[in-house]
């Protein structure tokens, strides 16, 4: 069973509830429409700005795919929240004029659910099938005159769920959305034992491949690992995460990059980053420039660290000593005067 699906987005605030059994025993028991609700994972980063979207920010839409046996109940269908003053009221479907509402039967649902962005268009050739979810994926970028490449990649979550339909139901499907992508920033901070500023610039990321296929494990399992992410294609150089400050950076001060996404991927000795520390003396002369190109591997505090694994924020911490060559002076020795030149004065 094969299902073409797309989600987008990661969400708000969950409600669930639990069918009484014994409703089963009713003649005419009353059919239920299926609903959904979302929230975001609170012991991840939020896609956005918040941990708590809000009727103004988070996720605005995502879309989902359903099915039991052999029924697909939803295929790629569109949910949007809907607001009432500051407060998220429902995450609500819209049905085509032809289009039958589905309802809750008596049988075990597939769901799955996923969302690039906050309010992206669905992404071709998605799979659900099997309870697996297959989501190909590029990653977005542009590239500037001088072949540096900024990174824009959008978030990408989803979410598996396996649900036992009661015709009595009420309570929503849940989804409770984990990021397939890594997360990285750097924070470099100066290190200067001589109290000197410092600029950082030229900072570059090379080797990272942006092209990649997500295949889940079933929903019983799930979670995202690295592991389920097959990388193509050629690695993109020069990608550059944007430096917060331009400005110079005091003795003990540190400068933070921006966030940037990327698709979990083994990374070795192939993917390395590289930047350039200059330091100044108090009159704005530079003193020394120190260029830095190394592979993520290598780590101060031994840990083994060969891989970005999705749902997982990464900070690179990098102290920059200044490494100066201060002016010295030294004797080698005073000439002698030697023997007294006689001159005869008559």
């Amino acid at each position: 069973m094969k299902k073409s699906f797309f989600l987008l987005g990661v969400a708000v605030a969950a409600m669930t509830s639990c069918s009484n059994d014994k409703l089963l025993d009713q003649a005419e028991p009353i059919q239920r429409a299926i609903g959904f609700e979302s929230f975001v994972n609170k012991t991840t980063k939020a896609i956005t700005t918040t941990d708590n979207p809000t009727a103004q920010a988070g996720l605005s839409k995502f879309y989902v795919h359903g099915y039991y046996g052999t029924t697909d109940v939803f295929t790629g269908k569109e949910v949007t929240k809907t607001i009432e003053g500051d407060n998220i009221k429902s995450w609500d479907y819209q049905l085509a004029n032809d289009e039958q509402q589905p309802y809750w039967t008596n049988n075990e649902y597939y769901f799955a659910a996923y969302a690039q962005g906050n309010n992206e268009t669905s992404i071709d050739g998605v799979q659900y099938s099997n309870e697996t979810l297959s989501i190909p994926f590029t990653a977005q970028y542009t590239t500037s005159e001088n072949a540096v490449t900024i990174c824009d990649v959008k978030d990408l979550v989803a979410d598996l769920k396996t649900e036992q339909g009661l015709i009595s139901r009420t309570a929503a499907v849940d989804f409770s959305f984990k990021h397939l992508l890594a997360k990285i920033k750097f924070t470099i901070k100066n290190n200067s034992p001589e109290n000197l500023p410092m600029t950082i610039t030229n900072l570059v990321i090379n080797g990272v491949k942006i092209n990649g296929t997500f295949t889940s494990t079933n929903s019983a399992n799930w979670k995202p690992n690295q592991s389920d992410w097959e990388v193509s294609g050629n690695a993109m150089t020069n990608f550059i995460p944007i430096l917060g400050s331009a400005n110079q950076i005091a003795k003990g001060a540190t400068v933070v990059s921006e966030d940037y996404l990327v698709i979990p991927q083994e990374f070795g000795e192939t993917i390395k980053y590289s930047f350039t520390a200059t330091f100044y003396d108090n009159k704005g002369s530079i003193v020394s420039v120190k260029e830095f190109n190394n592979s993520f591997t290598i780590n101060k505090n031994q840990i083994t660290h060969t891989a970005w694994q999705p749902n997982t924020y990464y900070n690179y911490v990098i102290g920059v000593p200044s490494s100066v060559n201060p002016i010295k002076f030294n004797v080698t020795g005073v000439s002698g005067w030697g023997d007294p030149k006689v001159i005869t004065l008559n």
